[in-house]
């Protein structure tokens, strides 16, 4: 099983990162005696990805079961006391669990892609802190992203409700001018940011 890492933040948050190298057939032996379903997606890829993350929920918490809300949150009605969140993005999958805190996260491949559409998630002034580099326009991305999954808002208001500011190596988050909790770290040639708040 690719149980890629732990990262435990303080005692009260758990991210499990899972490195997606199983082919179909094994994750679903994995998955024996469980309550998953499968489903028939058409892409190998998306089904794997759906597999992994239960395989990694399987190993945080002992469940496997999922359920999504109609605007897309992820809930667990055999935890109704944990929050989650969850993302993917090449071959990574994440899930954040908290007792105490509304997670938003989000995993982004470092790469030039951020840069060719910065005025469609940051203001002019966040911009200019990007100095064409690709790894400060993946890390904003995916603040921004795991700062929308922590906070929906209207998408037409996107880059103004949500701002960041890169000071030295930190990240400051704020949504609605109020500063969130953050942290991110850097996976291989990915980018994982989680964005927090108290329930």
């Amino acid at each position: 099983m690719s149980l890629y890492r732990v990262w435990h933040i303080g005692k009260d948050i758990t991210i499990g990162i899972w490195k997606l190298v199983e082919n179909t057939s094994t994750l679903k032996n994995s998955l024996k005696n469980t309550n998953v379903d499968f489903p028939n997606f058409k892409s190998t890829k998306r089904l794997n990805e759906y597999l992994a993350t239960r395989c990694l929920l399987k190993k945080l918490l002992y469940t496997t079961k999922i359920e999504y809300l109609k605007n897309g949150k992820p809930i667990l009605t055999e935890f109704p006391e944990t929050e989650i969140s969850i993302s993917h993005s090449g071959n990574f999958i994440v899930i954040a669990i908290s007792k105490i805190y509304i997670l938003g996260i989000d995993i982004e491949k470092i790469s030039n892609k951020p840069l060719k559409v910065l005025s469609k998630f940051l203001t002019k002034q966040e911009a200019k802190q990007i100095n064409n580099s690709s790894l400060k326009a993946s890390i904003l991305w995916a603040a921004k992203e795991a700062m929308f999954k922590l906070n929906e808002v209207d998408l037409k208001n996107y880059a103004n409700q949500f701002s960041v500011q890169i000071q030295e190596n930190k990240i400051i988050c704020y949504i609605e001018k109020k500063e969130q909790l953050s942290k991110y770290l850097i996976v291989g040639n990915f980018i994982l940011f989680l964005v927090y708040k108290s329930k």
